[in-house]
């Protein structure tokens, strides 16, 4: 049992005596030791301080009054926290446990037991000590320690902490000011009883600033989170996207998250880049339109004029081939490319917008030529809507009309959804929405309107080779455009030729299978039907006559 021990053995086994006041002190007898001492409120006097200590030095007890310790400067404890439950013990009990203190020139300096010692002041002041009890508390006085101020700090800081909990701030500044001693943050954990992990997120939190720690103070940043951020100090511009989240923990833990993503996507990448080198790779930068639009192609999408795959450890270390770092959101990956895949023969497989001198002219006239023709038939179309507004945009000429757009207009009255708006205002004679009061005359003129701009419609989206036409209305309505003495312009002339043909090839298949149905309804028995009627029918047969004939696609290819 050390010295501490036995004197708080010594003190606590008087103190459960009733007449225990006192705590013999070397050099008294017991008389002298069971007469409280007379002293003044506040006031420890420096002969009543050297009388309590042994004549050999060493650490002594002493009750001193609570109102004339001194506090410690370097306390790291700065809130006292409530005090109330304290309060009430001390006021029923007295001072149980014993405070740590040192002698100073001004007086005893408190150790361990700040928060006793205000308590037991307050009791005091507020006449609630307890019946019976000397208004004083029992103190353990090192005078040792009153030349050591680092094992001050240390003795301070690991008492405070196992009591009630210092808050993050206190607990990180006592760290930084042991810091200051030449102590690390392993020297510090060992002294204070924490892991080395905790010490490093504290001393984080005061190179973190202020906002740090009164977000960890506030709960708001804990110390996992931040021993997380030690490691992108070298990283100036990620801990400014960290610090800018602290406040809330979770938006804090998002952007750790996705820091640590892109540290080791940079670390891959770096990793990778001394891996293609170390292979005498020729290393560039990403290729320009990588993947999609550039001259270099991977070698794993190329293939030999053979067809076969090409084997990359072969090729990439030469001339010709190159190797460079690809990043996507949350990996890196060593691309081995061909710089120029045509000239080494080989043939390019999977997507890719890149093409070679022959090919970009190639598509540029084809490009050239479509424009030609897109503005042909956007020409063509305009003169076409002015022959038609002068031909039918009059009440007379329209009359002749009604009976075949009425007809359309119950069979199909979607169709009369579709078609510019100025054709048919043109057509109507004016705005087709004022109907309020109009008479007969009137609305059949806007049915017949809407209906031929739908048939203009439906004929320009043929002449476009816009899917979802009806080519038969088509050619139709330009036969009676034709009729009426309109002039075919060459893309329209180009136009009808295949709205004939597909009109014919659409009839010969509608005749074929309207024969094929004639002769399975008229066929006899299997046994006795003609070999020749039974192949025609089988032939039949293999063709889905839910199928519809894919003029689309016919159509389309001879434009």
């Amino acid at each position: 049992m050390n010295v501490y021990s036995k004197l708080l053995f010594t003190w606590r086994r008087s103190n459960t005596m009733a007449d225990a006041a006192t705590i013999e002190r070397p050099g008294e007898t017991a008389e002298e030791a069971a007469v409280p001492a007379v002293r003044e409120p506040h006031v420890t006097t420096s002969a009543e301080q050297s009388s309590a200590a042994p004549e050999g030095g060493g650490p002594y007890l002493a009750w001193i009054d609570p109102r004339d310790l001194l506090s410690h400067p370097n306390n790291p404890r700065k809130n006292l926290g409530d005090l109330t439950e304290l309060k009430a013990s001390i006021a029923s009990v007295g001072v149980v446990q014993a405070l740590t203190v040192f002698p100073d020139a001004s007086g005893y300096r408190i150790l361990a037991g700040w928060r006793r010692a205000n308590a037991a002041a307050q009791v005091l002041d507020d006449g609630n000590w307890p019946a019976g009890k000397r208004e004083a508390v029992p103190c353990l006085v090192d005078p040792d320690a009153a030349g050591g101020e680092l094992d001050q700090m240390v003795s301070m800081l690991v008492e405070n902490d196992q009591r009630v909990d210092l808050t993050p701030t206190e607990r990180a500044k006592a760290y930084a000011q042991l810091e200051l001693f030449g102590l690390d943050p392993s020297m510090i954990a060992k002294r204070v009883g924490r892991k080395v992990e905790t010490v490093q997120a504290s001393l984080k939190l005061v190179r973190l600033g202020d906002a740090a720690l009164k977000a960890a103070d506030n709960g708001e940043l804990d110390l996992r989170d931040a021993h997380r951020m030690r490691q992108f100090d070298s990283d100036p511009d990620a801990m400014d996207r960290l610090i800018r989240k602290i406040g809330n923990s979770w938006s804090l833990r998002h952007q750790l998250d996705e820091e640590e993503r892109r540290a080791r996507v940079r670390q891959d990448e770096q990793r990778l880049y001394k891996e293609l080198a170390a292979a005498g790779v020729n290393v560039i930068r990403r290729p320009k339109g990588w993947p999609y639009d550039c001259k270099a192609a991977s070698v794993s999408s190329l293939r030999t004029a053979d067809d076969e795959p090409i084997d990359v450890n072969e090729v990439k270390a030469q001339p010709g081939f190159a190797g460079f770092v690809d990043k996507d959101g949350s990996s890196a990956a060593a691309i081995i490319v061909c710089l120029d895949p045509e000239a080494h023969g080989y043939k390019r497989r999977g997507s890719t917008n890149y093409k070679t001198a022959e090919q970009l002219a190639e598509a540029q006239e084809k490009q050239r030529l479509h424009g030609e023709l897109e503005q042909r038939i956007t020409d063509a179309q305009e003169l076409r809507d002015q022959f038609i507004i002068r031909t039918w945009g009059n009440a007379k000429s329209t009359k002749p009309l009604l009976v075949e757009a009425l007809r359309q207009t119950v069979a199909k009255p979607d169709a009369l959804r579709r078609g510019d708006e100025e054709l048919i205002r043109g057509l109507a004679g004016g705005d087709i929405l004022d109907v309020n009061g109009a008479g007969a005359d009137r609305l059949n003129r806007i049915l017949i309107a809407m209906w031929l701009a739908a048939e203009a419609d439906n004929l320009a989206d043929a002449i476009n080779g816009r899917y979802g036409n009806d080519k038969r209305r088509a050619l139709a309505f330009l036969d009676r455009l034709l009729a009426n003495g309109y002039g075919l312009a060459e893309v329209e002339t180009e136009a009808r030729e295949r709205l004939v043909k597909w009109v014919e090839n659409d009839d010969a298949e509608k005749a074929r299978r309207a024969a094929a149905e004639k002769a399975r309804e008229e066929a006899p028995a299997v046994d006795a039907i003609d070999p020749a009627v039974a192949a025609a029918i089988a032939a039949d047969e293999g063709v889905d006559e839910d199928e519809d004939f894919d003029d689309e696609d016919d159509f389309d290819e001879e434009e």
